[in-house]
């Protein structure tokens, strides 16, 4: 599963969702996007601003795997259409799902198909 979340700060910050499918070609390489299917705006509180702070100070700790499923994710932050910091981040723990005071990023796909 692919996601791609654009995050904008303002007087309301909120988050756009994309679900991005790709395929895989040989040899676990990924081929460009198949389709790209926007799921929707999120206005984001308080609470959520912080739960994603805490998100990516989790990520930055560099957490040991031990789980079956592994979480890549880059971060990049774009000022004027440019690309002025990128971070990636992998994540083979599972901690966030215990995790209390965090937000994660399948919440917020959730939330965006509860409103359906």
């Amino acid at each position: 599963m692919t996601h791609e979340f654009t995050f904008h700060r303002g007087a309301t910050s909120t988050v756009a969702v994309v679900s991005v499918r790709q395929e895989r070609t040989g040899a676990k390489k990924q081929s460009p996007d198949v389709k790209r299917e926007a799921l929707g705006h999120l206005p984001l509180t308080d609470s959520d601003l912080k739960g994603l702070d805490e998100l990516l100070r989790f990520y930055r700790s560099s957490p040991r795997g031990g789980c079956t499923t592994t979480d890549t994710i880059t971060i990049s932050q774009v000022r004027d259409g440019k690309t002025i910091a990128t971070e990636q981040f992998t994540d083979g723990s599972c901690s966030t799902y215990q995790m209390k005071g965090v937000t994660t990023l399948p919440e917020l796909v959730h939330r965006l198909e509860k409103k359906e």
